[in-house]
């Protein structure tokens, strides 16, 4: 465990993008934190700041699917939920790494894309993002 202090919202927000990215081949958390002690208040601040987190990662997820799907790489109802839900579980640039490689090897012949997208996220998740940290 390690922590860090910033001093600006900007150096923050970029820490908090490295959430579920690689680091040495091992996953990392970067969530915020709310200081010492063990009282409640501070548990409620701590789960407040993983509430944003997570909807921030979800909204981001989101509007990279989008993005495929208004320019076409993507059809509607192609990708069913599980995987969608899987892919707010990883990084924004594995995501997008993932999406891209999706897109330019499916061709027309696979049966299962989501089970498709799964496994190149789970091969990217694994051989990390080249501009990953």
């Amino acid at each position: 465990m390690a922590f860090i202090e910033t001093d600006t919202p900007e150096l923050l927000y970029e820490c908090l993008k490295l959430h579920h990215t690689t680091l040495d081949g091992r996953r990392i958390n970067v969530e915020r934190s709310s200081g010492g002690g063990k009282n409640e208040s501070r548990r409620e601040k701590i789960n407040q700041y993983r509430k944003e987190q997570n909807d921030y990662i979800s909204d981001t997820v989101d509007k990279i699917i989008s993005e495929y799907k208004a320019n076409g790489s993507i059809a509607e109802g192609e990708l069913d939920e599980g995987v969608i839900l899987l892919c707010k579980r990883h990084s924004a640039s594995t995501i997008e790494t993932a999406l891209a490689q999706y897109v330019e090897s499916r061709g027309d012949t696979v049966d299962n894309p989501s089970a498709y997208l799964t496994s190149i996220i789970c091969r990217v998740r694994e051989e990390g993002v080249e501009n990953d940290p």
